[in-house]
């Protein structure tokens, strides 16, 4: 049996870390070790975290002097012993059952299993079921294609299982705030070209939408003017040796991401000049690269239209 880590990063979470953490021990599945990654919380994360590494043998606890969750993930993977390694967020939780399903399909060539999962509120309430359908097996450059352009896949790195010696020299930009998990995932592909990547249709993740957490802060998806989701984009253009499909995968995800941010309203773009300019320059983004996103597969035509009304704005 292949050991299983999964590392979870804990910040000031005390409502949601108990609830993460047994989601895991509840699997069925033996040979796990959990690896909570701790980093400066000024509530109770840290307490309920001790109590946990005491109650169940499979708690590791360690702790992190750097913030965020980029360097949580890295130190958990320093750490990490087993032989497949994957992440859950501490608001988050684990489906019954995935573990085994999942122990069973890595093997041979295959390198990574993509998972399908759940939206759901605070309350449990299922918001949506995210899966595609059908299992698959993809080359890198089709799980390239769908991390970026995929919203039933996503670029997260919480509902992959990766084969742990594929993913040893390869860590988490602590320099990006949002998309870092995407640029993880493109990076661990354009290193890893001979991999199958699977794609598991069944659910195993509940990521839930509706907490405090403060990358829903809207100011916080700025640098300045910027939208902070292009920077890890622009990493990966610069930095990974990516196919013409996988270029223009990225230009559907700027497309994509431009659509989906947060509408700047006019009476807010009229009393702030920051406001004013990071409108304009997701406007400008979205219809540079409206013709990829329009024509790519994975774009519902609800999500085209809502673009079109929210840059036809003046």
């Amino acid at each position: 049996m292949m050991r299983i880590s999964v590392i979870v990063p804990a910040h000031n979470c005390e409502n949601t870390i108990v609830k993460c953490i047994e989601s895991i021990i509840k699997q069925d599945y033996k040979d796990l070790e959990i690896l909570i990654v701790e980093n400066n919380s000024n509530d109770k994360t840290y307490l309920l975290c001790c109590d946990l590494e005491k109650k169940y043998r499979q708690v590791k606890l360690l702790q992190n002097k750097e913030v965020g969750v980029s360097a949580a993930r890295n130190k958990g993977i320093d750490f990490a012993t087993g032989d497949i390694i994957t992440f859950c967020d501490s608001d988050d939780y684990m489906e019954y059952g995935i573990l085994e399903k999942v122990s069973s399909k890595l093997q041979g060539n295959v390198g990574i299993v993509v998972v399908g999962f759940k939206i759901v509120d605070t309350f449990g309430n299922v918001r949506e079921k995210c899966l595609i359908g059908q299992n698959e097996n993809w080359t890198t450059e089709d799980f390239i294609v769908h991390t970026l352009e995929d919203q039933l896949v996503m670029g997260s790195c919480w509902n992959r299982y990766y084969r742990a010696d594929l993913i040893r020299n390869i860590r988490f930009d602590t320099s990006l705030t949002m998309l870092e998990d995407g640029y993880f995932n493109v990076c661990f592909a354009s290193n890893n070209h001979d991999v199958i990547c699977m794609y598991l249709n069944d659910i195993g993740y509940n990521y839930v939408i509706g907490s405090t957490n403060a990358s829903h802060n809207p100011d916080n998806k700025f640098d300045n003017t910027k939208y902070r989701f292009f920077k890890a984009i622009d990493l990966m253009e610069a930095n990974c040796t990516l196919t013409q499909r996988e270029k223009k995968a990225c230009k559907v995800s700027r497309g994509r991401l431009s659509s989906r941010a947060q509408l700047i309203t006019k009476s807010q773009r009229k009393n702030s000049e920051i406001q004013k300019l990071r409108w304009k320059n997701l406007k400008k983004t979205f219809w540079k690269y409206a013709p990829n996103y329009f024509l790519c597969p994975f774009v519902t035509f609800k999500e085209k239209v809502k673009g079109i009304i929210k840059y036809s704005i003046q």
